[in-house]
């Protein structure tokens, strides 16, 4: 799956700070995130992670302050906004027959 920041943006009500275009094809942490992927940023202590993250796009609580040049979708639950953009990443679960 894949979708643009700003598409991400609307499915869960955020604001963006930048370019909406990049698209993002999966999640990940602050440190280990690519430029396709998104991530979150919910306690201000790790903000230091987060001016160095290289992920396309980071949920960030609208009350934290955060310099870097990654695009920010601010919402009022970061954890909870990243949950749920993180189920739509996941697989579809494979239902296997009774007694595999």
């Amino acid at each position: 799956m894949q979708r643009t920041v700003a598409e991400i943006a609307l499915e869960i009500g955020a604001e963006f700070e930048g370019d909406g275009s990049p698209i993002i094809t999966g999640v990940a942490g602050l440190r280990e995130a690519h430029p396709t992927d998104i991530s979150f940023l919910a306690n201000p202590k790790y903000k230091g992670h987060a001016a160095k993250t290289r992920a396309g796009a980071l949920v960030v609580g609208k009350e934290i302050v955060v310099e870097c040049s990654t695009v920010l979708l601010r919402v009022s639950n970061p954890l909870e906004s990243f949950s749920r953009i993180a189920l739509k990443f996941a697989p579809p679960s494979v239902e296997l027959p009774a007694g595999v």
